[in-house]
């Protein structure tokens, strides 16, 4: 599926299936505060609640997707580097805080959704802790390669300690390819970090 020749692709085709999470969270949050009775809203949050839940896997997933991107692309061509091609934030000038609004975001909802599921449901819907992790890990690879504005070759990709040194790079392309064809991000989560 893919053809390495004349370097690696910065995003190998992840973007079209990830949902902006803040824009839905938002969204979702706007549908409830217009609704006039508790009853009413605990209806509407208990109908959204699965959907928002499946927003994080979604956006989880895509986060995964972009680690085990990384360490195949750095870790493959680490004695032979590729020019990294269709990297949108090369030389750029980029805020930090616009960077790592998404990843903070959804950070910061996890708990926030534990918060709101008591309260509307009287229980949680049991974010996984994996979850979490990733987003922190995530979060961290981008603040490492500072916001990939230096990221020219798969030699400037720096990736987190996290990250295990005995991944198999083989495993991970074909789960990655599958995914994509697949238009399936969530089987990128099956991979383990």
């Amino acid at each position: 599926m893919f053809n390495f020749e004349n370097g690696v692709e910065f995003d190998p085709g992840f973007s079209p299936y990830v949902i902006c999470f803040s824009e839905l969270a938002t969204s979702f949050e706007a549908m409830i505060v217009e609704l006039k009775t508790p009853h009413q809203k605990k209806f509407k949050f208990q109908m959204l609640a699965p959907q928002l839940k499946k927003a994080f896997e979604n956006v989880v997933a895509f986060y995964q997707g972009c680690l085990l991107w990384a360490t195949y692309i750095s870790r493959t061509f680490k004695d032979n580097s590729k020019n990294i091609l269709n990297n949108s934030f090369y030389g750029r000038n980029i805020d930090n805080s616009d960077f790592l609004y998404e990843v903070n975001f959804l950070i910061d909802y996890f708990d926030k959704f534990d918060r709101d599921c008591k309260y509307f449901l009287g229980k949680t819907l049991d974010i996984p802790q994996k979850w979490r992790e990733i987003a922190a890990i995530y979060k961290k690879f981008l603040e490492i390669n500072n916001n990939f504005v230096n990221t020219a070759t798969t030699a400037d990709i720096k990736l987190p300690e996290e990250i295990p040194e005995d991944i198999d790079l083989e495993q991970t392309l074909k789960v990655i390819e599958t995914s994509i064809q697949n238009q399936a991000l969530e089987t990128l989560l099956d991979v383990k970090l």
